[in-house]
């Protein structure tokens, strides 16, 4: 069963986090931009989270950890999610998990 594109699985992830309060920008690759900026840019009540999509089995390529990691040291919350549902479950999660934690 084909689960389809990635950019469908971040429409599907994006669509369900929107509809539980979350703003969430999709973040579209230029040559203006820096490599390895995750898809999406998820923030609610002024705490944000930056979750990479990738396809089941999908790995994060180098320059997308060394970019993450970067972004980590500077304090932002970054999450590898993937597949279609399981993303999506997972990027509810794991932004529920930490917003709570992020809120005390």
């Amino acid at each position: 069963m084909s689960l389809g594109s990635e950019s469908r699985i971040v429409g599907k992830i994006a669509k369900k986090l929107r509809g539980n309060g979350w703003f969430v920008l999709k973040v579209h690759g230029s040559v203006y931009q820096r490599p390895g900026i995750p898809d999406l840019m998820c923030l609610k009540l002024g705490f944000y989270m930056w979750l990479e999509v990738k396809r089941p089995g999908g790995k994060v390529s180098l320059i997308q950890e060394a970019t993450h990691d970067v972004m980590r040291a500077h304090g932002a919350r970054v999450a590898v999610v993937d597949s279609e549902n399981r993303g999506v479950n997972t990027a509810e999660e794991e932004l529920s998990r930490w917003l709570s934690k992020a809120m005390g």
